[in-house]
């Protein structure tokens, strides 16, 4: 039996408390306990180690830290390898978002991706970074073959990690899982996974601009481009008419001068380099055929350059800018065109450098070296082994007499990662992101709001348009490849609105 007794001091309101038990008598006074740090309690999980403080761009205190990951989840007895994690703390209560890294995270907290979603909720935050990239490596880069790079895995990864925070129960509150572009298809696959294992982490999923590409060349991201990014910026008339004007004469022949004008060794670089990529490596070439082959050339990369450029602009120019951004077709000149495009001689001289048309894939040294020279090097991995990629849509050029869709499409394939990344390639499949689309938006219990904006390329490997009442999805006009709806000159107000109503609805707040 236990008894406690009140000693009374001095004063009435004075008083020490004693346990005593009855057994043996001893008499125990409490001692007050100090709340744990955060860092104290990041200390205490058995699992987290080497934990560092830095200060992020808005002076919040970013955690750093290594969270022991499992090599292959489907084999635990493969061993273990240290992935990289960083947390900023509000409090337990708080909503906590979790950043779905698809890349390599920044080396300090400065560099940590500072969402709007972090400051709308005055939330807790994590973010992962993704298997292979970085300092996450469950294998030393020298394995070329990247055995356990793939969304099945990354999606454990981040069950293991929010398992750990919250049987330590450091976020109690509400949690959300986000990320943009490839973290946003992190995000969606997270929850694709998740419902397939039975695990219930997180209580609603927002993907930024996540595309679903089924195939290594998928054209719908191209045909987006000409036939619906920039519509209601009035850009839309001249995408499609800049590339027009580049073939019709004079402008031909000014893009051709002015381009031979940048380098003198023009005709050196590209006779071996270009036209073999054009023709392939075992062509003969005549004499007198070279100069009109080069000239050809050049329009080609201009063509392909000016797509390529468009992808980045829609991308990222906020819709307010880019009607005024993009020249007007009636009035552009060649050094326009020229600084819209950039300078041909630079990509030419790339060719050259990567040996393009003659040369085989990577060789095992070389796929070592690449990934040092680029950390985001298993990026493009993934997408040949399973993400799939973009081409772009040269239909706009049809019938000017000159080049044509297939000549422009034969010289680039032949210079791009998926020759060099051809092992990758052979291993291809899509089944996931078919279930995914086919079988599992349909009919999730898992809420997700997917966000797209129309003048993101990207937009054109939007989710479907879904009846399940658990996946939202939003298009935001103009907008871009960003999840900064904080920022009107990318979600107009209304949109804003929409968006986190719709996640406020799912969180039930």
């Amino acid at each position: 039996m236990t008894v406690v007794i009140l000693a009374f001091g001095l004063t009435a309101t004075s008083c020490t408390e004693y346990i005593v038990n009855t057994e043996d008598n001893p008499v125990t006074p409490t001692v007050p306990t100090t709340p744990l740090t955060f860092q104290e309690q990041l200390e205490a999980i058995d699992g987290i180690s080497d934990i560092t403080v830095e200060k992020t761009k808005n002076g919040t205190d970013a955690y750093h830290f290594f969270v022991d990951q499992l090599i292959d989840h489907n084999d635990p007895g493969k061993g273990t390898f240290k992935q990289r994690v960083a947390m900023t703390y509000k409090g337990a209560g708080h909503t906590t978002v979790l950043y779905t890294e698809g890349y390599m995270m920044g080396s300090n907290g400065k560099n940590i991706r500072w969402t709007d979603l972090y400051d709308q909720y005055d939330a807790n935050t994590i973010e992962v970074e993704h298997r292979y990239f970085g300092e996450s490596l469950p294998e030393p880069i020298e394995n070329v073959n990247y055995t356990y790079l793939n969304c099945e895995q990354a999606a454990e990864d981040l069950h293991h990690v929010v398992a750990l925070i919250k049987k330590n129960k450091v976020c109690t509150g509400k949690w959300m899982a986000t990320g943009v572009s490839k973290s946003g298809i992190n995000t969606a696959l997270y929850a694709y996974f998740s419902e397939k294992k039975g695990y219930d982490d997180i209580d609603v999923y927002v993907p930024f601009c996540a595309p679903f590409l089924l195939e290594i060349d998928s054209k719908n991201i191209g045909t987006y481009i000409i036939t619906e990014a920039g519509k209601s910026t009035g850009i839309h008339d001249k995408i499609n008419a800049i590339p027009q004007k580049m073939l019709q004469q004079p402008m031909r022949d000014k893009l051709i001068e002015l381009v031979w004008e940048k380098d003198g060794k023009m005709l050196e670089l590209t006779k071996y380099i270009v036209l073999r990529a054009m023709l392939g490596p075992d062509a003969e070439i005549d004499e007198a055929d070279v100069m009109p082959l080069l000239h050809k050339s050049i329009i080609i990369t201009r063509i392909y350059n000016y797509y390529n450029n468009l992808f980045g602009k829609l991308a990222y120019v906020p819709a307010s800018k880019l009607k005024d951004y993009i020249p007007d077709p009636e009035t552009a000149d060649a050094a326009t065109l020229d600084w819209f495009t950039n300078a041909t001689y630079e990509d030419i001289n790339k060719m050259m450098t990567e040996k393009a048309g003659t040369r085989a894939e990577y060789t095992d040294e070389e796929l070592v070296e690449q990934r040092k020279e680029d950390p985001n090097f298993p990026y493009y991995i993934q997408t040949y082994r399973e993400l799939g990629n973009y081409q772009f849509d040269f239909s706009a050029i049809a019938g000017n007499g000159y080049i044509t869709e297939q000549d422009i499409i034969n010289t680039y394939s032949k210079t791009n990662n998926k020759v060099n990344l051809a092992r990758f390639v052979k291993q291809f499949s899509n089944q996931t992101t078919k279930d995914f689309l086919d079988n599992f938006l349909p009919k999730t219990s898992k809420k997700m709001v997917f966000v797209y904006c129309e003048n993101d390329p990207w937009t054109g490997g939007a989710i479907p348009d879904s009846d399940n009442p658990n996946v939202v999805k939003l298009v935001s006009p103009g907008g871009g490849h960003s999840e900064d709806i904080l920022d009107e000159d990318y979600f107009p107000k209304e949109w804003r609105e929409k968006i986190l109503g719709q996640i406020n609805a799912f969180l039930g707040i």
